[in-house]
Order: structure tokens, then C-alpha cells, then sequence
């Protein structure tokens, strides 16, 4: 063996110990696993774990696995690592538990997303455990209840939230309200959903956490459910509350009708420095003057929030804007009220521009048709290059009216559309959507031709074209 070969062979044997004992480090060897795991590459991430794991302690690189695969959706993947860390001795930390829940609510889809999670998470309370337990767990279990519709399963562990030596923080909470306000729940929330505000009003009182705008919000929305105008009405009492908007009518129904005795909210102004109003907020508020069909209410809010709280009015609240505007007695000037807004925050965009039709095309009444119309129609003066899909659903909310005005309306506004660059799949280079595209442009050719009694020849040939497209 000559000198030289000798020399590079002793470096080689040298690079590799050295690299070897770099990776004798638990933090590089995570640090390396993550790296091959952002790059996709698992299966060498797996090897190099495995090479180690009788000498280096391992834990945080196989959580790494661990969140790529509950990211990915590889669910039963990440569990089949999760077992196998178990059995090269590797104990699960805290923040394995935490990736585990997450990934369970990320993939509620999964067949056994619930039970694999409350199977871990009453791990979590055993002996074994405990110490690791935290309400960033409980948290997390309880929005997989959430998701997957299971609010006697997330009250139940709610409740013994004490028991386990933790404290409701304002994601648990912000969680349960989410809950109350679902739909054919069955469950008598009227009484829990007191018990509950009375928690947070004095823990936030006494200041023991942060009652953030979110979950105002979810307090809010628990208050829509079945749609009593007197709950709805308490909401203006809570927004005053918890945002220093002063109501600006008499409550339909007593405080103390709610609370009894216990909290006296006229004294709100004594409990904490109010919380800033945003976007969610004044979302709320509009809602809750549609709901109790109060326009002039809801015109009337907005005005004073926008004028005294420095935010800018997004997509959503500007829609829900123009829906009680609609219905309001200044109707007549909805097209100059929609061009001021627009020109004043600048709000109008591709994605904004969907955003409204898509909004529109939830309830798809007169009112929703006409503020699609606008909007259309202001992008296309802006030459925003509207795609095909914000066209299919403009389509569908017109054609669902139905009427010969709104039909005709409608033509009028297609003729102004470029449909050979719309309906061109030149630049749309995923399969999926270039089927979502195509598909796009059938419905709005069947949509249109079942009115081509209210067309001209001329009009029956133009609408005959986009079949051909």
C-alpha cells in the first residue's frame, strides 16, 4: 500500500469519526434528521436515527419524524414511529404528545384520529406521564373533540382540567365556545354556556389570563345558536363589555335575567382595560344586526367603529357591510357605496374578488346578486384579470334568480369577458386543476342555456360558442 493511499485512507477513517462523534450529539443528530426530513427525505432520516439509537438519546430527531409525517397526512406512518421510538427505548417528551394531538386534529379524516387521541392523551394523565401533562395537551384533545363533533367527550375533560392540576387558559375556552355554537348539538347549553361566561368575566376580572378578541368572538357565535333575538341582543351587551362599545339601544333582556345576582356588568368599565376591536369583532357585530334584522343599527356601528378605531375593513366585513346596506332605505345608492369603499381601502383584488363570490354564492338571494354585480363589474373597469372560477360562480349566483332582467344583465356582462383567455388551460400546469378549470367552464355553458329562451338568435349563437371553447 503506498505512502499516499495510505495518508487519504487515514483522513477518510479520520472524517468519519469525526463525523460519527458529531452526530454522538443529540443536537446535531436532530439537527441532521431535520434537515434530510425538509428535503422529503425520510426514509434516509429513519436510517440515520436508527444507527444511533443505542448510544444517543434520540427523542427530539424521531418527533421530527414524527411532525413531517403527521403534516404530510401519513398518520399511520407517524404512529408506526411513534411505537417503534418506544421500543428502542426513546421516551416520548411532551412535545411528542403535543405533535401526536395536533396531527390527530390536522387528520381528522383518519378513521381513528379520536380514539388514537384520547388513547394518548389518557396516557398523558396516567402516572407515568403526569409530569408531562400540560393544557397545552388538554387544548389540543379538546379541538380534536371540536372537530370531529364530540362536545359531550371535550366537556368531560374539560371538567376534570382541575383534577390533572391545570388551569383553563383562553385557547380552552376560546375551544368550548366554538363548540356551543355548532348546530344540532344535543345538549341543553343555556346553562353551561352561564356557567362558563361567569369563568371567564371573573378570571379575566381578577386577572388571571387574557381575554383576547378571538375569544369574544367564539362567546359571541355561542350566542347566535338557535337564533333567539334576545340571546342574539345580549351579544351588544358583551361587545361593550369586553370592547368599550357602548350599546347604542336598551337591552331586550335583563343582565340579571342572565347572570342572576352574581356579576354586575353595568360596572364592566371597572374590570380591565377593554380589549381592542378588530376585524373579527366588527364582523360580529354586523352579523348580529342581520340576524335581528336591524340595519340601520348595524350602518350605524359601522360608521362609528371605522371612524374611532384605527383598523381597515376586510373583504368579510365589508360584504356584510353591503348586505345591510341593501336593506337599508339608501338602497338606491349601493353602487356609489360599494365604489367608495373599495376606492377608500383598496380592497379589491383577484383573491378578494373571489372571496365576494363565493361569500355571495352561500345564500344566493337578490341582494348577494347584486353586490356580485358590482363587484364584477368594478373589477373588470380595474382590468383585475378575473379567472374562470370567479365567472362559474357569478354564473350560478345569477341563474339561481333566475329572472329574464337578471338574465339578460348577465349577458350583457359575459359579452364584456375575454372567454378564449379564460377557458385557456395553456398556463394551468397541475392535472387538478386544469380539471377544476374545465369543469368550470361547463357548468357556466349549462347554467346559461337552460335561459336561451330569453335570447335573440344572435345571443343563442354567442352562448353556442363557449360549448366550442
Amino acid at each position: 500500500m503506498s505512502k499516499r493511499f495510505k495518508d487519504f485512507f487515514q483522513k477518510g477513517l479520520k472524517c468519519i469519526r469525526k463525523s460519527r462523534k458529531l452526530n454522538d450529539d443529540p443536537y446535531i443528530l436532530s439537527k441532521n434528521v431535520k434537515a434530510l426530513v425538509n428535503q422529503g427525505n425520510i426514509t434516509d432520516a429513519v436510517v440515520k436515527i436508527r444507527s444511533y439509537s443505542r448510544n444517543v438519546l434520540c427523542t427530539v430527531a424521531w418527533n421530527h419524524i414524527i411532525d413531517y409525517c403527521m403534516n404530510s397526512g401519513k398518520v399511520s406512518l407517524g404512529l408506526k414511529y411513534f411505537n417503534e421510538m418506544k421500543k428502542r427505548a426513546h421516551f416520548p417528551n411532551a412535545q411528542t404528545f403535543t405533535i401526536l394531538l395536533h396531527g390527530f386534529s390536522k387528520n381528522i379524516q383518519y378513521p381513528k384520529s379520536v380514539s388514537h387521541a384520547l388513547y394518548i392523551y389518557k396516557s398523558l394523565c396516567s402516572s407515568k406521564y403526569i409530569d408531562r401533562l400540560s393544557i397545552i395537551h388538554t387544548n389540543a384533545i379538546l379541538q380534536v373533540c371540536a372537530l370531529s363533533k364530540q362536545p359531550q367527550i371535550a366537556f368531560e375533560i374539560f371538567w376534570k382540567i382541575s383534577d390533572n392540576n391545570l388551569v383553563a387558559d383562553t385557547i380552552t375556552y376560546t375551544i368550548l365556545f366554538n363548540i356551543m355554537s355548532y348546530k344540532n348539538m344535543d345538549m341543553d347549553i343555556s346553562n353551561l354556556r352561564k356557567k362558563m361566561l361567569k369563568q371567564v368575566i371573573e378570571s379575566w376580572k381578577n386577572k388571571r389570563f387574557i381575554v383576547d378578541e378571538s375569544l369574544v368572538c367564539s362567546i359571541s357565535r355561542s350566542f347566535f345558536r338557535g337564533k333567539n333575538f334576545e340571546d342574539c341582543d345580549f351579544i351588544f351587551t358583551l361587545i361593550e363589555l369586553f370592547f368599550g362599545v357602548k350599546r347604542l339601544e336598551p337591552p331586550l333582556k335583563r343582565n340579571k335575567d342572565i347572570f342572576g345576582d352574581d356579576i354586575d356588568l353595568s360596572q364592566s368599565s371597572l374590570f380591565s382595560n377593554n380589549i381592542r376591536i378588530g376585524n373579527k369583532g366588527l364582523n360580529i357585530i354586523l352579523l348580529t344586526c342581520l340576524l335581528l334584522k336591524k340595519e340601520y343599527l348595524g350602518v350605524k356601528y359601522w360608521d362609528i367603529i371605522i371612524s374611532n378605531y384605527d383598523f381597515v375593513p376586510d373583504s368579510n366585513n365589508c360584504y356584510n357591510y353591503f348586505r345591510l346596506f341593501l336593506r337599508t332605505e339608501l338602497k338606491s345608492n349601493i353602487d356609489k357605496k360599494i365604489d367608495d369603499i373599495i376606492q377608500k381601502y383598496n380592497n379589491l383584488n383577484l383573491d378578494s374578488v373571489l372571496f365576494y363570490m363565493k361569500a355571495c354564492s352561500k345564500n344566493k338571494t337578490f341582494h348577494d346578486y347584486i353586490i356580485a354585480k358590482i363587484i364584477l363589474k368594478n373589477s373588470l373597469q380595474l382590468k383585475i384579470k378575473i379567472n374562470i372560477h370567479i365567472v362559474d360562480l357569478f354564473v350560478e349566483i345569477a341563474t339561481y334568480i333566475g329572472s329574464k332582467n337578471v338574465i339578460l344583465e348577465l349577458f350583457n356582462i359575459l359579452q364584456k369577458l375575454n372567454f378564449e383567455s379564460l377557458t385557456s388551460l395553456t398556463n394551468i400546469k397541475d392535472k387538478c386543476e386544469r380539471q377544476n378549470a374545465i369543469l368550470a367552464k361547463d357548468r357556466i355553458y349549462y347554467n346559461i342555456i337552460k335561459y336561451s329562451k330569453y335570447f335573440t338568435e344572435n345571443e343563442y349563437k354567442y352562448i353556442q360558442i363557449l360549448k366550442k371553447l
